[in-house]
Order: C-alpha cells, then sequence, then structure tokens
C-alpha cells in the first residue's frame, strides 16, 4: 500500500493569489535579488496583477501544494507556475506551444520531501496532456538535482539582452 503523502498538490484559481505572491517574493529573497522595500512592494503587486491575469487568460497554470501544519486549514507549503508561450514550430518541437516553468518554490521546512518534485510533475502532467513538445526552465544551483533527475537536461545555447530603458546593457 502506498504511503500517504503529508501534503496536497491542487490546482491554483485565480484565488490563490496571496500564497503565490508571497512565495514568489521569498523566493526572490532567499536568492537574494530582492530585498524588502519599495521594489520588493513593487514586484509583489506586479505578480498580483499578472498571476490573475494570467490564470484567467489559460496562459499560466499554476498549482499549490497544501500541509496541514498546525492549524485546522492547510497551508500553502509550496507552489508551481508553468506559462504557455506561443512560438513558432521547430524541427525538435512542432508544437506551437512549449511550456515554461517560471516559478517553483518550497517553504524550507518542507523541502527534500517531495513536494518540489510533486508540483513540477503536475505541470509536466498539464504539458504532456495539451500535447506540448517540451517544457524549459532556468534552474537556480540549490534546485539543479531536482530538475535533473526528472529528466530536464542542460542547454548551453541560450542568450539574452536586455532591452528595457533603465538597462545597462541597452545602447
Amino acid at each position: 500500500m502506498e504511503a500517504r503523502r503529508p501534503f496536497q498538490v491542487r490546482p491554483a484559481t485565480r484565488d490563490d493569489v496571496d500564497a503565490f505572491r508571497a512565495h514568489r517574493g521569498a523566493l526572490f529573497g532567499e536568492a537574494l535579488l530582492l530585498a524588502p522595500g519599495p521594489e520588493a512592494e513593487r514586484l509583489d503587486a506586479a505578480t498580483r496583477v499578472a498571476f490573475r491575469s494570467a490564470v484567467e487568460r489559460g496562459t499560466c497554470l499554476a498549482w499549490l501544494a497544501l500541509a496541514r501544519e498546525h492549524a485546522h486549514e492547510p497551508v500553502a507549503v509550496g507552489s508551481c507556475a508553468l506559462h504557455l508561450v506561443e512560438r513558432l514550430p521547430s524541427p525538435r518541437n512542432a508544437s506551437p506551444i512549449e511550456g515554461y516553468l517560471t516559478h517553483l518554490y518550497v517553504v524550507p521546512a518542507w523541502r527534500r520531501a517531495g513536494v518540489g518534485a510533486e508540483l513540477v510533475r503536475a505541470a509536466l502532467d498539464a504539458a504532456r496532456a495539451r500535447g506540448l513538445g517540451r517544457v524549459r526552465l532556468h534552474a537556480t544551483e540549490p534546485g539543479r538535482a531536482l530538475y535533473e533527475r526528472l529528466g530536464f537536461r542542460v542547454r548551453t545555447n541560450e542568450m539574452e539582452r536586455g532591452v528595457g530603458p533603465g538597462d545597462a546593457d541597452s545602447p
């Protein structure tokens, strides 16, 4: 008999925005990319709007991992988001849509308990069900081993350049 997990993964809705934005802020805070203050508040507000809009339009699929921690109501202990991106078909991917895993976060006390893997599996299952040819992501160093265990491969041909008005690389 399979052991019951101490958490449950379910699709997120637009009403889950508060849990999602809290996890997104924690993710960037832990990565030392964002300190508390006005910039964090702007990201929080932008995340709220973008999450709700993308979930309503169906361009973002998201999941929450919920657990009961010393409380009667389940608490979000992890979250994941998969964006569906339109693209031109290619020889390696004939689908005009591919998935981009833009967010995976697990609260520290729940790491290494299978939460991240279950969230990513939910995203991969949704991608397969929609006939997507591939799912891409940008891995953090701590997350790389998880993604490799789940079958992701490192690509070395990606490049990027900022084009925004405040970008130091802009002409």
